[in-house]
């Protein structure tokens, strides 16, 4: 005879599996998917800030375009790639001495003298030249690279840090495994006597792209090793201390192709040398900044088109700010800027569209400081990898 159960417990059984399927968070599988033959092209730029207390302040800048071939996908999920650096420009400015400025595109590499041309050949050596390196399936490098070791003699000192670093910037620091909106993972490095603690966290998924943040430390690495190192390079090591380091990033992802569209890092930290009985101290901020860019000379307007994007997209969103303080909430849409009021007044003269004739659109968020205005850029769609906000930075 089959037992009869009471409606009671046939609705909290009900209950209870509802509950289940609420608390069952939905997992984002965020490991690479390009393919073979996918190429990107990005920009990614450091600034170094060294202040120190006896020799003032020293600022370094350094940009470099690089493109990015999958060359064969692995059976482990992992790509082979191909990275070749088409341009490095930038600056270095020491205390007391003269500004340094270094850009392959130009005749001559810089403003250089005898004394600075082997500096700049550190910067711009490997520009032009192919390198091979394999990355697993979260876009970390899996072992070295391929074709450094000749860029790594004498003074133009290209290394296999400056490589991991474009390599790994390309594809951002993934997981291995799926996560929930808010799930995190560990996404730090140890290199270059530096180890970085970093704790990436998912923070949106749409069709197109997800996006995740990273906070961390900053702190002494292990000791680096291998036969090539020299004396003074183990005694520089040993004598440096680290501390008050801190880390924060965002980065944007395309769903497409697993490879970053934009991305900003910050570093701070006071480092403390002991060579030779003299001791110097100094804070240090690091800034990197990375975005995915059309391929050069794709289009002579490209490049004007984008940074005339970036430009409206701030200054709309400086005339959103301005209207939230006047009026205690965000206009609905950006159309209201322009709309003049009893007195003939408005924010904008005439709301502009951008460089590929589309309108600009506002995006609310949940705070009202959460917001951005976006262009749906050259292939006209929001919510695509190429979109630009007012929150991009180049």
């Amino acid at each position: 005879m089959l037992r009869r159960t009471s409606p009671a417990v046939i609705l909290a059984l009900c209950l209870s599996t509802a509950l289940v399927s609420q608390d069952t968070p939905k997992l984002y599988d965020l490991t690479t998917t390009a393919k073979k033959g996918t190429t990107a092209w990005f920009r990614w730029s450091r600034t170094a800030t060294q202040e120190h207390a006896d020799d003032g302040t020293a600022l370094m800048h350094i940009e470099r375009t690089y493109r990015v071939t999958i060359k064969q996908v692995t059976k482990s999920n992992g790509r082979i790639i191909e990275l070749q650096i088409a341009r490095a420009k930038g600056s270095l400015e020491l205390s007391n001495q003269p500004k340094i400025t270094f850009d392959t595109a130009l005749k001559d590499k810089g403003n250089s003298d005898s004394a600075n041309a082997s500096m700049i050949e550190m910067f711009t050596a490997g520009v032009g030249k192919p390198f091979v390196a394999r990355v697993d399936k979260t876009g970390k490098l899996a072992g070295s690279v391929t074709g450094v070791a000749h860029e790594m003699s004498g003074d133009a000192a290209l290394s296999q840090y400056d490589l991991l670093q474009l390599v790994e910037s390309a594809f951002g620091k993934l997981p291995g495994d799926p996560v929930p909106v808010d799930g995190t993972w560990q996404a730090g490095f140890d290199t270059n006597g530096v180890k970085l603690q970093e704790t990436a966290t998912l923070k949106k998924v749409d069709p197109a792209t997800f996006t995740t943040s990273l906070t961390g430390t900053v702190v002494k690495g292990d000791a680096p090793t291998g036969p090539e190192l020299q004396k003074h390079q183990i005694e520089f090591y040993e004598s440096m201390k680290v501390s008050n380091g801190t880390s924060t990033g965002k980065q944007r992802i395309s769903r497409r192709d697993g490879l970053v569209e934009v991305a900003t890092h910050r570093q701070t930290c006071t480092v403390e040398l002991t060579i030779a009985d003299q001791t110097a101290k100094s804070k240090n901020l690091l800034v990197t900044r990375l975005r995915r860019i059309a391929a050069p000379g794709s289009s002579p307007l490209d490049e004007a088109r984008v940074a005339k994007a970036m430009a409206d997209t701030k200054i709309l969103a400086d005339q959103v700010r301005t209207f939230y303080i006047r009026n205690g909430k965000l206009p609905g849409t950006l159309a209201v800027l322009a709309k003049k009021d009893a007195r003939g007044r408005s924010y904008l003269a005439e709301l502009p569209n951008d460089a590929w004739g589309n309108a600009y659109k506002l995006v609310l968020g949940d705070t009202p400081r959460k917001f951005l205005v976006r262009s749906a850029g050259p292939d006209g769609k929001h919510g695509t990898e190429d979109d630009i906000s007012s929150s991009d930075s180049r």
